[in-house]
């Protein structure tokens, strides 16, 4: 994958989960799916992961914005050395969900979540989440 390619990977991620979280923030209710084994609501975390340390607003957002530069980071290695090159569509999915989230953090001091799955009904996450996974298990087995 080359730079130009990697860039708009990681700038579709962003923008599909920009666009995802907005149109669940204006949708009312939930919405089930597949037999009710897919939920569409929206709920935030102020907080990491389910919302630990939800009322520690400074702490979470100064690891989420450090976790961030270091995405960034990782992300210029892969693109200045060739070597790499098979890390760049992780790396690049990677940035586009961490973004996706540390914006969130800073504009709203929370998270936007909206999607949930059985078994786990009472756990929500978003595209920024999965994009994050995903881009984490390639950046690690590529």
């Amino acid at each position: 994958m080359n730079c130009p390619v990697t860039f708009l990977t990681a700038a579709v991620g962003f923008a599909a989960d920009r666009i995802l979280k907005i149109a669940a923030s204006h949708k009312e209710g939930k919405s089930s799916f597949l037999k009710n084994k897919v939920t569409i609501r929206k709920t935030t975390n102020k907080g990491f992961a389910m919302n630990k340390f939800e009322n520690k607003r400074g702490l979470v957002v100064t690891v989420s914005i450090v976790a961030f530069l270091a995405v960034v980071f990782l992300f210029g290695i892969t693109l200045k050395d060739d070597s790499y090159r098979s890390k760049r569509p992780g790396g690049a999915l990677l940035l586009a969900g961490a973004l996706g989230n540390v914006y969130d953090r800073i504009r709203h001091g929370f998270v936007i979540d909206y999607i949930s799955v059985a078994p786990l009904k009472r756990i929500f996450f978003n595209l920024a989440d999965v994009l994050v996974a995903l881009g984490s298990i390639l950046y690690l087995v590529l």
